[in-house]
C-alpha cells in the first residue's frame, strides 16, 4: 500500500490510515495535474497567481474547492511548521492529526526534506503546501474525501537551505487555508483515465515525489 505521506512537488501529502490505496492513487494523480498546469502556467511568473490557478484546476476536475480564507500566522512562531500545525487545529483534530504524522516522517527524512525544499524555491519567491486528508460522507452516504489546503508563501530569496527546520523562519508574504472536497468516484470514471494516460505513475518518479517511510506505533 502507498506510504501514509509523501512529498509531491512543495507539497505534503497525508493521508488518514482508513483511506485505500485506490482513492490515494486518485487524490495522487489530480494533485499532479493541477500543480502541473499551475507550473505551466506561471512558470516564475511574480505576476500570476499559482495558487489561485491550482484551486481552479482542481475544481475543473471536481474538487469543490471552498473560497480560500487568509490565515494570520503567530508572531512567535518558532519554525515554519508550527504554522501550518496551529491553523490545522483549528480545522479540526481529524486534519490536525493526519498533518503532524506527515510533518513528523517529513523532518526525519533528508531526502524528502531536499525535494520539499526544491520545489519550494521553484516559485519566484518561495511556497509550501500541507495537505492533509480524511475521509467523510455525503448526507447520502457517497463516501468522499475532505482535505485542508494550507498554503503559504513566503520570501526564501535570501534564506540559506535548510531553512525549513531551523528558528527564525524567512519573512512571511501570504498564507491562506481552503477545504477541499473529492468525490473519488466521479474522478475515477472521468479525468483518471486521461490523466493516468499524461503521466508516468508519480510515485515512481523519485525527481518529483517521495513517498515518506511510516513512523513505527502510529496506527
Amino acid at each position: 500500500m502507498l506510504n501514509d505521506s509523501a512529498v509531491l512537488g512543495p507539497g505534503l501529502l497525508s493521508f488518514g490510515t482508513d483511506i485505500s490505496e485506490r482513492e490515494r492513487m486518485s487524490v495522487i494523480h489530480a494533485l499532479r495535474f493541477a500543480q502541473q498546469a499551475a507550473w505551466d502556467a506561471y512558470p516564475g511568473n511574480p505576476a500570476g497567481d499559482w495558487f489561485d490557478h491550482f484551486c481552479r484546476q482542481l475544481r475543473w476536475l471536481g474538487w469543490d474547492a471552498q473560497p480560500p480564507q487568509p490565515y494570520t500566522p503567530s508572531r512567535s512562531r518558532q519554525r515554519l511548521f508550527d504554522t501550518a500545525v496551529e491553523a490545522l487545529a483549528l480545522n479540526g483534530p481529524r486534519f490536525q492529526q493526519v498533518a503532524a504524522m506527515g510533518i513528523q516522517a517529513l523532518l526525519q527524512d533528508r531526502p524528502g526534506l531536499l525535494l520539499f525544499e526544491r520545489y519550494a524555491r521553484r516559485h519566484h519567491h518561495g511556497m509550501f503546501q500541507i495537505m492533509p486528508c480524511a475521509r467523510a460522507r455525503l448526507n447520502n452516504g457517497t463516501p468522499v474525501l475532505d482535505m485542508l489546503l494550507y498554503h503559504e508563501e513566503l520570501d526564501l530569496r535570501e534564506a540559506s537551505p535548510g531553512c525549513f527546520t531551523r528558528k527564525a523562519p524567512p519573512p512571511l508574504i501570504n498564507c491562506r487555508l481552503s477545504v477541499v472536497r473529492f468525490g473519488i468516484r466521479a474522478f475515477e470514471t472521468t479525468w483518471l483515465p486521461k490523466i493516468e494516460a499524461r503521466f508516468a505513475k508519480p510515485w515512481e518518479d523519485e525527481r518529483y515525489m517521495r513517498l515518506l517511510v511510516d513512523q513505527p506505533g502510529k496506527r
